[in-house]
């Protein structure tokens, strides 16, 4: 498993700067759940089977991170570096604004 495409590309996009040039989708990858819903990462509220929207951000020590939540439950939240997005999700989908 691992984000698809490349790093370079997805990374740039992710720029704080381009906050509000794109919308970002991401999806969780399965881990080994690709036929049902299941939890993929307790500390980070992620799961398999769902989508998540993803903004990038720099963080109160300047370090560019992203926040990423499940528009369904906008409870589950989280803030991640771009290395552990690469662990947990599996695709990106960038919109122009």
């Amino acid at each position: 498993y691992g984000l698809v495409g490349s790093e370079m590309c997805i990374r740039d996009s992710f720029n704080p700067a381009n906050k509000d040039k794109y919308l970002f989708t991401a999806f969780s990858n399965g881990n080994g759940m690709a036929d049902r819903e299941g939890l993929v990462d307790k500390d980070y509220g992620v799961y398999s089977q769902h989508s998540f929207s993803v903004k990038p951000k720099v963080d109160k020590n300047g370090n560019n991170v992203l926040h990423v939540s499940n528009p369904w439950n906008s409870t589950q939240s989280s803030v991640m570096t771009f290395e552990k997005f690469q662990e947990l999700f599996s695709a990106v989908i960038k919109t122009d604004v």
